[in-house]
């Protein structure tokens, strides 16, 4: 009788396990976009002034993504800065990129973990 017992909790602790490990899943956190406002004191608006750091957003996603499409390190010169972005290795991989900016001068500006 007792041998019945042991391959029976055996089994039902391993189903537990095995279910409660698929249920641990999280949803994908929602991305927001900082909304530019008003004009400032020299009498340019907002979005004049962030077209700069926006083409450098745009260029750090081109690059993210071309990373993420050949799961190979991607290196792109932008004006005078470098930029670098590697695709970050695991085993569940979710489209986590590490991008890194460097100045002319190769110090580094920025550092940081894109996700898609």
């Amino acid at each position: 009788m007792n041998k019945l017992k042991i391959p029976s909790i055996i089994c039902t602790l391993t189903l537990a396990l095995a279910m409660g490990g698929c249920a641990a899943t999280q949803p994908a956190p929602q991305q927001t976009t900082p909304a530019t406002t008003g004009s400032t004191d020299n009498g340019t608006t907002g979005a004049a002034q962030k077209q700069p750091q926006n083409s450098l957003a745009k260029a750090m996603a081109e690059t993210a993504a071309k990373a993420r499409t050949t799961m190979r390190s991607q290196t792109v010169k932008y004006q005078e800065t470098t930029i670098e972005a590697t695709p970050m290795w695991s085993m569940n991989y979710q489209g986590e990129v590490h991008i890194r900016i460097y100045d002319a001068a190769g110090n580094l500006i920025r550092d940081e973990i894109s996700k898609p």
